[in-house]
């Protein structure tokens, strides 16, 4: 008796596995758009569909590759112009990385995220810019060597002795003398 309960359940447990077997070969088919086929006609499919994945799967895998080395290029050669730049750390800050998955250039983003800096960099520059020109153009004005007219007396002291004079000049230094001018020989 106990043979034929074991016997009906092994009938049953199989009838039930091919039935989900059945149901399976079925919603493969569907799937793969190969309906009324022949299990092996849907294994192909299947092989067909896990070679397409796995292609797939290795061309996003270069592209990503080459996207990662032209990236590493594009971070040395920009490490190259601002020594201070490290990609590692850039790439801690939430907005440089949020701006590398977008697409946007290292030098781009990493001039966005330090705006701040450059804006103070740049405002001391011109500062100290600004500074040493005063200073030079201050500099310039004092260091300079008096132009002719612009001190009391004459650049250049001419002593003259009257037997030097012509008439002319006697008569200049009478005339001067008159107004009150006092002169010296």
């Amino acid at each position: 008796m106990k043979e034929k309960e074991t016997y009906a359940e092994e009938k049953d447990h199989t009838t039930n596995e091919i039935s989900a077997l059945d149901a399976l070969l079925q919603e493969l088919s569907e799937e793969l758009d190969c309906q009324n086929s022949s299990p092996e006609e849907i294994s192909r499919a299947m092989k067909k569909k896990k070679l397409k994945a796995a292609l797939k799967k290795r061309a996003e895998e270069n592209s990503n590759q080459k996207r990662y080395r032209s990236r590493l290029l594009e971070a040395n050669a920009f490490k190259a112009e601002n020594p201070d730049f490290q990609l590692t750390d850039e790439l801690k800050n939430p907005l440089f990385a949020k701006f590398m998955t977008c697409g946007v250039d290292i030098k781009s983003a990493y001039e966005f995220v330090h705006r701040d800096e450059y804006i103070k960099k740049i405002r001391l520059e011109a500062e100290q810019t600004g500074y040493e020109n005063a200073v030079a153009l201050l500099r310039s004005g004092t260091l300079r060597p008096e132009e002719n007219g612009m001190r009391e007396q004459s650049g250049i002291s001419e002593k003259k002795n009257v037997a030097a004079l012509s008439g002319g000049g006697i008569r200049d230094i009478l005339r001067r003398v008159e107004k009150g001018a006092k002169v010296k020989f």
